[in-house]
């Protein structure tokens, strides 16, 4: 009778995701058209066990329902994930979202049966059951801790577990910046230190008023981009006349323009080497034009006259999960950008040159090395960061 269609749910009925939007359209409409193929599982409490979306549609499209109930042998809970886990395509991170769920949860064995077997599902078991890993249940149960609002998104498959966690550290990363701007005071200012510099402009103004031969090595991270090609024009025109003699210009660029890269910038400087600048564990831009997945980013490696200096690799690499933007949208991480600069210039000696100083890293890196900085940037809010950001190192030094 449909004045007995109105029942409650079971807790077990809620370890899967409801079917919305689309997927629940195309349930009803077959509904509709076919009648109610699977009855709906009920526990033997009278409540709905197994088949919340079709209890669901049948509500909404006023069908019949037809009901059968659980035996009760074993648990409810295995019983509900024999019913849904191979008939439901759902991915890794939902998989692991319902694990999560049934971890050291009761297991709801009627009274009497199986009294000598475990009352709840140990995360191993739940893993097992789920076919995933314990350490995903853990990075679920890490999410829902400290993001419990992305827990929607995750199990409506829009959002996986690995984005989530890096959204999460985002934000994390946000809130520490914030709170390290709401601490900063103008009085630092007084202890800033001479061997760095930053300069508010556009580097084709302020680069000819810089002092000729006055820097051993130039690395920046220009924007890229065919619209941005002819900045590294300017930029090895003006490195030319800045590098001391044999000294370096390190410029990052993107592999799409290479070649009109390169033709721009060897008219000014010794084209020297393209070094590997690998930034592992899913820091991997997609190039969609061309479908890649990019693993490492070209340093381009240009010389003013002849090399003199020593040895180097053709490959770095930062840290694994590195990728930091909090400073600037465009920022490089701090091991990667550290490794490079340690490598190419040396402490109490070398005086290095960013012009697109962006989020201040190459600054951050040439102050931890004791290595004299100069950085430009056209935006004043990027000279600002850098400047805040400096200000923070220098305060976790004297901490």
């Amino acid at each position: 009778m449909m004045e007995e269609i109105h029942r409650k749910y079971h807790e077990a009925s809620a370890l899967f995701p409801l079917l919305e939007g689309n997927e629940f359209e195309q349930l009803k409409a077959d509904i509709a058209a076919n009648g109610l193929l699977e009855p709906i599982w009920l526990h033997p409490d009278g409540s709905v066990l197994d088949g919340r979306n079709r209890h669901r549609a049948c509500i909404e499209t006023k069908i019949e329902p037809r009901f059968r109930i659980w035996s009760g042998d074993g648990s409810c809970m295995a019983f509900v994930i024999s019913m849904n886990l191979h008939r439901r395509h759902l991915s890794e991170t939902q998989r692991s979202i319902v694990a999560n769920k049934i971890a050291n949860m009761p297991t709801h064995r009627p009274s009497g049966k199986s009294a000598n077997l475990p009352t709840s599902v140990s995360q191993p078991e739940a893993a097992r059951m789920l076919n995933v890993s314990s350490r995903s249940i853990r990075s679920i149960a890490k999410i829902q801790r400290e993001a419990p609002d992305l827990m929607l998104a995750m199990e409506s498959g829009e959002l996986t577990a690995h984005r989530a966690t890096r959204i999460i550290k985002e934000r994390q990363r946000d809130e520490e910046w914030a709170r390290i701007q709401n601490t900063l005071q103008p009085t630092d200012e007084k202890n800033w230190p001479k061997s760095i510099e930053l300069l508010t402009g556009d580097f084709t103004q302020i680069g000819p008023q810089l002092p000729a031969e006055s820097f051993d090595l130039i690395i920046t991270d220009p924007p890229y981009g065919e619209d941005n090609v002819y900045l590294y024009g300017v930029l090895a025109e003006q490195a030319a006349r800045l590098l001391v003699p044999g000294g370096s210009l390190l410029a990052m660029a993107g592999q799409l323009c290479i070649p009109q890269t390169l033709n721009v910038m060897t008219p000014h400087l010794n084209y020297h080497w393209i070094i590997s600048y690998d930034t592992p564990g899913g820091q991997s831009p997609q190039i969609w034009s061309r479908k890649v997945n990019s693993f490492w980013k070209p340093v381009l490696w240009f010389v003013k006259g002849e090399y003199k200096g020593g040895w180097h690799g053709d490959k770095v690499k930062s840290n694994v999960n590195d990728n930091d933007k909090r400073f600037h949208k465009w920022g490089q991480s701090e091991s990667g950008i550290g490794k490079l600069v340690s490598e190419f210039a040396s402490t109490g000696t070398s005086k290095v040159l960013d012009p697109f100083v962006g989020g201040g890293t190459v600054a951050v890196v040439s102050y931890r090395l004791r290595i004299s900085f100069v950085g430009i940037d056209s935006s004043a809010d990027a000279i600002t960061t850098t400047r805040q950001r400096m200000l923070m190192e220098m305060e976790n030094e004297r901490s």
